[in-house]
């Protein structure tokens, strides 16, 4: 991951797709799929988003059955334990969802490691990969 010393942010067109990088930290954890991030958008301006994890879709917090509720709350606090509230992270997002949400791939650093969120989520088996 870039350290404090480069840019926070960066742009890359890829097929014809305009895909933004860029710096963040975790305000906080909605449900296995949704965060708000803090946006290090450089020059000491700050934006807070609310992103959906790409690729994937975590159980629902609310309706659904009991027996998805518990998987949903499983989801979310496994997310909660991986980037707790002022974890940095780097974001890359292309677009917006059809709620409002960026839809964003999130990298976090764990000792030596990157992961990426949806792919963890996924492994563990909180998640399952979907296409939107």
């Amino acid at each position: 991951m870039p350290n404090r010393d480069q840019s926070n942010s960066d742009t890359t067109v890829k097929k014809g797709r305009t895909v933004y990088n860029y710096r963040a930290t975790v305000i906080s954890v909605y449900d296995g799929d949704t965060l708000t991030l803090d946006i290090d958008l450089g020059f000491h301006i700050t934006v807070r988003e609310t992103f959906r994890l790409a690729r994937i879709d975590a159980p629902e917090l609310r309706g659904g059955t009991e027996g998805s509720k518990a998987r949903a709350r499983e989801a979310r606090d496994f997310l909660l334990s991986e980037v707790p509230p002022g974890t940095e992270v780097v974001v890359t997002t292309e677009k917006q969802g059809k709620y409002g949400r960026y839809i964003a791939e999130v990298l976090y650093e764990s000792g030596e490691d990157v992961y990426n969120l949806s792919n963890r989520l996924v492994s563990k088996g909180l998640a399952i990969n979907v296409r939107y």
